[in-house]
């Protein structure tokens, strides 16, 4: 009879990565590509800004990509705060357990404002847009809604027009 010392080996947990983590990764990969093909036909004035933007939208969503694939799995454990509530700040978690009502909801929210921005332009659709969003869904007050409204929109205008005099596509109202 053979005794061994060796304690028994056990092969580590396979690796699992989100499937929606995944596929959002690779989906804002697929946008930031493209969008950065089309500055690419623009004169340099228009172009700088989105090519800068959706560059960096690249690399992060690359980096991103990488870290998904070689992360070494966290242990099944839910993260919970102190007090047993999810911790906010827990996105991975939070992408991992929505329910398809609240992607729904959250898409709309999305493709309202691309809506909004296809039909008005920037500086329309981010005031606007900011209204609807701080007091429908994140239940702010209209007080703070319509100033932030207007803060979004005078930072905006002074970024492109005043300061960096790069012209905004247009809505199709505007």
């Amino acid at each position: 009879m053979s005794t061994s010392n060796s304690a028994p080996t056990t092969s580590p947990p396979a690796r699992r990565v989100s499937r929606g983590d995944l596929a959002l990764t690779l989906g804002l990969l697929g946008v930031f590509v493209l969008a950065f093909v089309t500055a690419l036909g623009w004169s340099f004035n228009t172009g700088v800004f989105p090519r800068l933007i959706t560059g960096l939208g690249v690399a992060l969503a690359v980096l991103h990509l990488v870290v998904l694939l070689v992360r070494r799995p966290a242990p099944d454990v839910q993260p919970h705060g102190e007090d047993g509530d999810i911790e906010a700040m827990d996105v991975e978690y939070a992408f991992e357990h929505a329910e398809p009502k609240q992607w729904a909801w959250t898409l709309g929210w999305v493709a309202g404002f691309f809506l909004l921005l296809y039909l008005g332009g920037i500086f329309i659709a981010a005031p606007v847009f900011t209204v609807a969003y701080l007091r429908f869904s994140a239940r702010a007050s209209w007080l703070f809604s319509a100033v932030y409204a207007v803060v979004v929109g005078l930072v905006l205008y002074a970024a492109f027009v005043v300061f960096l005099e790069i012209p905004t596509p247009p809505g199709i109202f505007e």
